[in-house]
C-alpha cells in the first residue's frame, strides 16, 4: 500500500525538523561541555556530567569532529591559564594552600618551594630570594640550570633544588 504524496511530505518534514532539533541540542551540549571543561581544567567526567551527556559521547564527538577536538584542547589550555592567574592573584593576597598543592601537582617543575639556600655571610636573604624569583619567573625553564649556576657564581650562594644540583664552592662553604 502506497502512501499518499501528501503523507510522504509530512513525514519528510517531521524527520527534517527532528534532525534540526537533534543538531541544535548537540551543539548546545558541546558548548556546555566545553565551558565545563574549561572551568574544571580538563576533568572530562565532571564536564560531561555538567553538560548532561555521557563520557563516551564526548569522546565520540572528539574523534569524529576535528574542530571540536581543537576546541577541547583550547578549553583545557584556557582553563589552566585561568586557574594559574586566579592562583597567582590569591597567592599575592595571602597563602592559599589548596592552590599551591594543585599547582605543584600539575606543574611540578614550575611551582616548587623546595629550594635550599646556604647563604654567604655577605649576602642578604632578600637579595638572594629576589634573584631566584626573577630566574624562576622570567628565564625559560630549559635555561633555569644555567641561570641559577651563573647566579650562584655571582653571589657565592650554594643552591640545591630538585632537578637542579649546583656544586658547592671550591672553598668548601
Amino acid at each position: 500500500m502506497k502512501q499518499a504524496p501528501r503523507a510522504k511530505d509530512k513525514r519528510a518534514k517531521a524527520i527534517a525538523k527532528t534532525a534540526k532539533t537533534i543538531v541544535k541540542r548537540m551543539a548546545r551540549q558541546k558548548a556546555a561541555f566545553l565551558r565545563a571543561l574549561k572551568k574544571t581544567c580538563g576533568e572530562v567526567d565532571t564536564s560531561a556530567h555538567r553538560a548532561g551527556v555521557g563520557r563516551t559521547t564526548v569522546y565520540v564527538w572528539r574523534n569524529d569532529d576535528p574542530k571540536f577536538a581543537i576546541a577541547w584542547d583550547e578549553a583545557i589550555t584556557i582553563g589552566w591559564g585561568d586557574f594559574r592567574a586566579a592562583g597567582i592573584e590569591r597567592a599575592m593576597e595571602g597563602s592559599d594552600t589548596l592552590w599551591q598543592t594543585w599547582a605543584k601537582a600539575k606543574f611540578p617543575g614550575e611551582f616548587n618551594d623546595k629550594i635550599e639556600l646556604i647563604l654567604n655571610k655577605n649576602e642578604t636573604f632578600l637579595k638572594i630570594t629576589n634573584g631566584i624569583t626573577r630566574i624562576m619567573n622570567f628565564v625559560p625553564k630549559e635555561r633555569h640550570q644555567e641561570a641559577l649556576e651563573a647566579f650562584a657564581a655571582e653571589t657565592g650562594v650554594v643552591l640545591r633544588a630538585p632537578g637542579i644540583l649546583l656544586p658547592k664552592p671550591e672553598n668548601g662553604e
